[in-house]
């Protein structure tokens, strides 16, 4: 991940951190050859658009149209209005705070009329509950979540948009399929979308959930992780006041259904991204202390540095232009002409410069690292301004 998008989660106001949009992953994506099979001829294939297998954890949040969150004193009408919807179908309310309750209860239960249907047609909406808040379970999810964001906001400027954005953090493989459920209350987060409708409600057009990818996946085991650890760094879980009411990674065995020759097309595409390099580079210079006294890692900087060579020699066109003149001159001077460059050694290439990542991954620590990194995480789940 891109250490802006990085920072952007840990500061919690990722869209509007500046240059963000340069490193987010793009929506659009252009032609890729598929690895050829054996025995026959090279194929060639369009990647997969955003509404197919692309497996990605995005983020959703609650900003507005510029992606700044708002202020406490709007998220202190919010909790007003939440609580008056929570108790509208309890009995005890004043008759002003009644009316106002039900007011709000039918305005957000009829809001996203494509969704509703489905709840007036429950068992839920039969027995009296509120389309947002079916079962008790859920009520008790919004008490806690309520208490977490009261604290989170009492502590920031009352009328400045607070430092960090409302998120809700998930996987899918379904771009396109899973931000348009999430508009439309769909087979989507209860707490995150009665807020929704309830913003949507109080400030509307001005407060809505935004859908951003923040991570392309490259391998199937980096999903479960990578849903966890992004939703710690995004603040995404509802005990610290985000919209995840469980734990990131234990629903996403979609992930076995994509093809591993999408896998191969992702990661061709990243590692020529220029903030790939450029963390390679880094991580090159940060690390040969710790090669000293670590062989597994020492066998790592070896093959870093073997595969940033490659790189470099794959960005070199003034050697390259020497190297076709000279190549030429022999030509001509044994009268021989020179061979088109076949697609296969071009898919051979990238073949090579992937079993070399695969390489590092087998003599990686990663997973210790990140296990580390999440027990320092823990450590500030109490600082509810992150």
């Amino acid at each position: 991940m891109p250490a802006e998008v990085k920072r952007g989660l840990l500061e919690g106001n990722l869209l509007s951190t500046p240059g963000i949009w340069d490193v987010l992953p793009k929506q659009t994506r252009p032609p890729f050859p598929l690895p050829p099979h054996a025995g026959r001829k090279p194929l060639v294939k369009t990647a997969p658009k955003t509404s197919d297998k692309r497996p990605i954890v995005y983020g959703i949040f609650h900003v507005d149209g510029k992606g700044l969150p708002p202020p406490p004193s709007a998220y202190s009408q919010l909790l007003d209005a939440l609580q008056l919807y929570k108790d509208s179908a309890s009995e005890g309310l004043s008759a002003a705070d009644h009316d106002a309750a039900q007011k709000i209860a039918a305005y957000v239960d009829g809001w996203k009329t494509w969704s509703k249907d489905k709840w007036l047609n429950s068992g839920e909406c039969a027995a009296g509950r509120r389309r947002y808040l079916p079962r008790d379970s859920h009520v008790r999810e919004l008490e806690q979540w309520m208490e977490q964001l009261r604290a989170r906001i009492t502590r920031a400027p009352k009328n400045e948009p607070l430092p960090w954005a409302l998120c809700q953090v998930g996987y899918t493989f379904k771009q396109e399929e899973r931000a348009n459920h999430h508009h439309q209350h769909f087979s989507s987060v209860p707490l995150m979308n009665l807020v929704d409708a309830i913003s949507h409600y109080l400030f509307d057009p001005h407060f809505t959930m935004r859908f951003v990818v923040l991570y392309e996946i490259f391998h199937e085991r980096q999903a479960a992780p990578a849903e966890h650890i992004i939703s710690h760094l995004g603040h995404a879980y509802t005990w610290v006041g985000g919209f995840n009411g469980s734990c990131g990674g234990q629903i996403n065995s979609s992930i076995d259904r994509v093809e591993g020759w999408i896998f191969s097309l992702l990661e061709l595409e990243a590692i020529k991204k220029p903030h790939f390099q450029a963390a390679l580079a880094k991580e090159i210079a940060d690390i040969p202390e710790r090669a000293e006294q670590d062989e597994p890692l020492r066998e790592r900087v070896r093959k870093l540095e073997e595969y940033a060579r490659l790189l470099k020699e794959d960005a070199e066109p003034e050697r390259q232009i020497v190297e076709g003149k000279k190549r030429k001159a022999e030509l001509e001077r044994t009268g021989q002409q020179e061979a088109p460059p076949r697609i296969g050694e071009v898919q051979a290439r990238d073949e090579e410069v992937l079993e070399r990542l695969r390489e590092l991954d087998r003599v990686d620590t990663w997973l210790g690292e990140h296990v580390g990194d999440m027990e320092r995480l823990s450590a500030l789940q109490g600082d509810m301004l992150g």
